[in-house]
């Protein structure tokens, strides 16, 4: 008799991310150095992404690259405005920044207010935000904070840097001058990611079957997708990098975008290897930023196919002729 048709049932589940313990929804960026030791020999350089001059000129520059011994993200000038700014990337916004730094305003005139400027930006409008400062005395004033945490009320852009208001020149004991030497911004990420996952046959299946994972998230992107099928990994492994944190437990990245927002892949998998009986296929796309509970972090996508074991057949009889 013939065994009776078995199949496998294999059904496609998207997992959520694992909740994060603290500040989830969020990723930092950091800029120009690591926070610790930003002002010491265990100084790390790390790149300016996302940071651009827009307004001012040299000596402003970035000069991260230098290490310990370089300015930062420097900016100076005796009229008008010398500021660095950053963008957040689409459908993310700021939350704080974090930043080591050194300032220098010059002496103040009838017709010269030096500024710090740290400013949060909400739709085209700016707001001054802590620890910026303007200085009316007259004689020079410098200061700075190491890993100072500023709120900026879910902006959608920074700028930092000096200007000198009214008409000036702000020159008496030195023109205005900022050093940030480090430089962390926290990126709020609220938005679940898409996931879809798709055999490519969907019927009864025998011996290879390919499995197509698309996966693609706004804002800072999807750090990982991977597939599993019981418990054996058949896709895996981060999608961009992470560097030491030093802002609460969250991803810290070097990159304003640091992980693809799309993520496509295509695997294969040999269901000659599956017992008879039915089987789970999972597919997991954490994003950048992890979130907390309550927090929709996915959009689930599910199919079916089954696996048809193979009929026996019987050995062919030889067929026999006249002579």
């Amino acid at each position: 008799m013939t065994k009776p048709l078995l199949a496998a049932l294999l059904t496609m589940a998207l997992l959520a991310a694992a909740p994060s313990t603290a500040d989830a929804g969020s990723y930092a960026v950091v800029g120009c150095a690591d926070l610790a030791g930003a002002l010491t020999p265990a100084h790390v350089v790390r790149p300016t992404d996302g940071w651009f001059l827009e307004a001012g000129v040299y000596p402003s520059r970035p000069d991260c690259a230098a290490g310990r011994s370089g300015l930062g993200l420097f900016t100076t000038g005796s009229l008008g405005a010398d500021l660095f700014r950053f963008n957040a990337p689409e459908d993310t916004t700021i939350s704080r920044l974090v930043m080591t730094y050194r300032a220098h305003l010059s002496g103040a005139d009838a017709w010269a207010v030096p500024t710090f400027v740290v400013s949060a930006g909400h739709a085209g409008g700016w707001e001054y935000v802590g620890p910026a400062r303007g200085s009316i005395l007259p004689v020079p004033l410098d200061f700075g904070g190491d890993a100072v945490v500023t709120g900026t009320h879910a902006a959608d852009a920074l700028r930092i840097g000096t200007r000198c208001d009214l008409a000036g020149p702000c020159y008496k004991g030195g023109q205005p001058a900022a050093r940030f030497h480090a430089l962390v911004v926290v990126l709020d990420d609220d938005r679940a990611p898409q996931v879809s996952v798709a055999p490519d046959a969907a019927r009864h299946v025998q011996g290879l079957l390919g499995i197509s994972v698309r996966a693609s998230d706004e804002g800072g992107g999807v750090f990982e997708r991977s597939l599993t099928v019981e418990g054996r990994g058949l896709l895996g492994g981060a999608l961009c990098s992470t560097v030491r944190p030093s802002v609460a437990a969250i991803r810290h990245v070097v990159r304003r975008v640091p992980c693809p927002l799309d993520a496509p892949a295509h695997v294969t998998v040999d269901t000659r290897s599956l017992a008879d009986g039915p089987h789970v296929l999972r597919a997991r796309a954490p994003r950048t930023s992890p979130a907390t509970r309550g927090r929709r972090t996915r959009r689930s996508s599910s199919t079916t196919f089954r696996r048809a074991r193979a009929r026996s057949r019987s050995p062919a009889l030889p067929r026999w002729g006249r002579a």
